[in-house]
Parts: structure tokens; sequence; C-alpha cells
């Protein structure tokens, strides 16, 4: 009996070490293993801006190619390419939206889309957010900014004082961070390098 139980008590830690080691690539959220999606938004022939049925496909960690690869169906133009960032404009006329994503070691890290207040009213962005599923996090002293969580992603809503509103998605991480402004600010340069 004795031996029962030493051998339980040798084996047990090692299961649970096996266990736990299992369950490291679904936390390493940089490392490519949480899908998401993004909303492609379209323009009718009148030029009003609509959700369409199709979204980009991406997982947290894809590389920039992968980013590019995703994009290459639609019909909006590369304007920024380095090597932390991707910057496309509606067309070729630096239209908005802007679709923009940022990387950290080539892995992507954030992903954010700007319209202007008169294409936000066509859309209205914050109930495309409620009617999915994404819940609203923000703290009362925000009144520029509105952030929701969904079960795999962090998004921010921030109402710019030139009239742009950039939607921002970025992991979540189980608490809401307060990093996600440095991540914000990524993509507010980085539309101001490619507006015309």
């Amino acid at each position: 009996m004795k031996k029962f139980f030493l051998l339980l008590a040798v084996a047990l830690p090692m299961l649970f070490t096996m266990t736990a080691c299992g369950d490291d690539d679904d936390t390493d959220i940089l490392g490519g293993d949480i899908e998401f999606k993004m909303p492609v938004l379209t323009k009718n022939a009148s030029g009003v801006l609509q959700i369409s049925n199709n979204s980009i496909d991406l997982d947290w960690g894809d590389t920039i190619g992968e980013v590019k690869s995703e994009m290459s169906p639609f019909s909006y133009v590369l304007q920024s390419e380095t090597s932390t960032n991707l910057g496309y404009t509606y067309d070729a006329d630096y239209g908005y939206p802007f679709y923009t994503y940022a990387f950290a070691a080539n892995r992507l890290a954030s992903s954010a889309i700007t319209i202007t207040e008169t294409q936000d009213d066509e859309i209205n962005v914050i109930k495309y957010l409620e009617d999915n599923g994404y819940k609203d996090v923000s703290k009362d002293d925000e009144e520029d900014v509105f952030v929701y969580r969904s079960k795999d992603k962090l998004t921010v809503v921030y109402y710019g004082f030139d009239g742009d509103i950039t939607i921002m998605w970025t992991p979540n991480d189980g608490t809401r961070a307060d990093n996600w402004r440095a991540e914000l600010n990524k993509h507010l340069e980085l539309v101001n390098s490619v507006r015309k």
C-alpha cells in the first residue's frame, strides 16, 4: 500500500505539469492562436458607407504578410508599410475609411478602422458593437472614448477632435489594461501620415 501512495505522489505532480503545459499555446495571444474578425466597410453607389457581409479574418500574432494576404481580396489601397505597421485607404484618392495595423516583433498586436463622423452616422459603430456581443466597460471620466470587451478582444472607440472616429481592436488579456492608449496612438499617428 505504501508503494501505491508513493507512486501516486510521484505521478500526480507530473500529470499536473503535463496538463498545464498543454494549455500554454492557447494563452499565447500574440502566438497567433486566437482568431478575430473585423468588419469590411464598403460604399454603395451613392457613396454611403455600409457594413458588408464579408469580414477580415485575422489571428493575434499574424505576420505582416498574412495581414496583407487577408486584405488582398478587398479594394483597399496599401498606402504605408513599415516593419511595425500597415496603412490602407479606401481608394487611391486617400478616401475614408482607413484600415491600420500595428505589429510587435512582426506579429499583429492591434488593428483599427478610422471613419468620419458622417460615416459613423451611416453605420452606427456603437450599435454594431452592441449587436455583436461587445460589453461596454467604459469609465465615466473618458468622454471621448468608449471601451468594449468581447471574449477575445478589447475594442476602443475613440472620438477625435478632428472629427475622425477610430475603432481599435487589441487582444483581451482579461483585465482592462490602460496600455491601450499607447496602442491607439500608433494608429492615430499612422492615420495622420496617410491622410491627404
